[in-house]
């Protein structure tokens, strides 16, 4: 048996906010090469806490108060793979021990944390009257626009949600078929997500959608100190619900099986 053991610390700080992204990581990665058949098994565990200063900044006289978690922020991630390969049979005619020897069983399973995102304000460009003169607004909480990244609520911290977590195993089968003393088949069956699991990475934003106040339209806007009501979100999906599984390995992450043959020589 051999077995490695390695620890990785990094820090990326800054000691002032800044437009930039910054990372505090620690991982451990276990490392085991057992048995004569060449059986092993590799295991990593990564703890990051990612932080985010924003390329765009949803209130720029308050810079500080765009310092969160970055949407990338995953604070844990396990990772096992392992490689068997399964013990031959010795008893048996010859057909018998062809057809069940010589197979290899390998796989990958993941365990990962969800990750983060932001509570927001649904807020259209509303106009506005000041001194009897008519205005469009440029939408936004800030007057900087409608994008989700400046609506963010306001009492509610950035990237403050955090997701499900993810869980996922693929499987893979393949047998070698010696041809000559230089030519073999290896045939590969695979199956991903095996047990055909949602992980979801996409969740419902909006918490509120803003609206004109009683009798305003915008034909009569109101006046730029009137209050905006907020409200329920009006397509009724609330706020949190998961709306996107997608990943590999065709971008909708449900069950998948696949077939291939490699021929090495």
């Amino acid at each position: 048996m051999l077995g490695l053991q390695g620890r990785v610390e990094c820090e990326n700080e800054e000691a002032q906010p800044r437009l930039t992204t910054h990372l505090r990581c620690t991982s451990q990665a276990i490392f085991l090469l057992q048995g004569e058949r060449q059986n092993n098994c590799v295991s990593g565990i990564t703890k990051c806490k990612l932080l985010f200063s924003g390329a765009r900044l949803q209130n720029q006289f308050d810079p500080i108060s765009n310092r969160a978690a970055a949407t990338t922020d995953q604070r844990h991630r396990l990772v096992l793979n392992g490689i068997f390969n399964l013990p031959k049979i010795q008893t048996g005619n010859r057909l018998s021990r062809a057809l069940v020897n010589g197979y290899r069983l390998s796989g990958i399973y993941t365990a990962e944390s969800g990750r983060p995102f932001s509570a927001v304000i649904s807020l259209p460009n509303i106009p506005f009257t000041v001194n009897g003169a008519q205005y469009n607004g440029f939408g936004g909480l800030f007057g900087q626009g409608s994008s989700n990244d400046q609506n963010l609520a306001p009492s509610i911290q950035r990237n403050s949600n955090y997701g499900q977590p993810n869980y996922r195993l693929d499987l893979r089968l393949a047998r070698d078929i010696k041809l000559s003393e230089r030519f073999t088949l290896e045939l590969i069956g695979e199956g991903f997500n095996i047990f055909n699991r949602s992980n979801f990475n996409g969740f419902a934003t909006t918490i509120y959608s803003a609206a004109l106040p009683t009798g305003s339209s915008a034909t009569n806007p109101p006046s730029l100190a009137a209050p905006i009501i907020l409200n329920a979100p009006t397509n009724a999906t609330p706020f949190g619900t998961p709306n996107n599984d997608g990943s590999q390995p065709d971008g909708t992450n449900a069950r998948r099986f696949q077939l291939a043959a490699r021929f090495r020589f």
